[in-house]
């Protein structure tokens, strides 16, 4: 049975706006199968009548901190005005930005606002190089109002292909000064980090080095 506790604050408040009191801030609240524009001060209120002792039960942040796991509701929040996602469902199947379909560029100075690349093939031309199709819907979220432009998977990879390299480089030189009694302890997450690296090639063409780091992983 959960057990009430003391009121606590929520782990994230979005930023006022300037001239808006925060109680009256839009908040979009996701849940399983429906998703609810409400005022911060309903949320607040909700806290203080019915919030129960439940760790991880929710998060929130800022609508662009959540288009890697619903691009479809994060940008309909964001078009509504809304300053912060709340979400209370989390489902056993994977995020898009785990799967391949969604490649989210976070950066430390700026973690709630990344680039955000959505595959979705369209008839219209890259915006690098001209190609007359593109496959990928790019996002810049820490522009106001973001920013998109079309691109394809030539150029997409390209730009991916630096930081990929680099990051196997690494990661190859931490496993290289492991015990053989760590590799041995934390092969698991070692293999669940090596699918997360190739994960974004999953619609784009994977460079030769990144190719070769994922088959010597993989082999048996």
């Amino acid at each position: 049975m959960a057990q009430m506790v003391r009121e606590r604050p929520m782990s994230w408040k979005p930023a006022r706006r300037r001239g808006e009191p925060y109680e009256q801030l839009p908040v979009c609240c996701i849940g399983a199968d429906e998703a609810l524009l409400v005022t911060a001060g309903a949320l607040e209120e909700w806290r203080r009548g019915y919030f129960v002792a439940m760790e991880g039960g929710h998060n929130a942040g800022p609508p662009a901190h959540y288009l890697g796991q619903h691009p479809r509701l994060a940008r309909q929040a964001y078009q509504a005005g809304a300053v912060a996602i709340v979400l209370f469902h989390f489902p056993d199947t994977p995020w898009p930005e785990h799967t391949g379909d969604v490649i989210v560029v976070r950066h430390r100075r700026r973690w709630d606002y990344p680039r955000v690349l959505e595959f979705a093939p369209a008839p219209e031309a890259c915006a690098l190089c001209g190609a007359p199709a593109s496959e990928w819907r790019e996002t810049v979220t820490w522009k106001r109002p973001w920013r998109e432009r079309r691109l394809c998977s030539r150029c997409v990879a390209d730009r991916l292909a630096p930081r990929t390299v680099e990051r196997a480089r690494r990661f190859d030189e931490w496993h290289r000064e492991l015990t053989p009694s760590q590799r041995r302890e934390l092969h698991p997450g070692i293999i669940a980090e090596v699918a997360a690296l190739a994960a974004p090639f999953r619609h784009l063409p994977m460079p030769p080095e990144v190719d070769a780091f994922v088959r010597r992983w993989r082999e048996p």
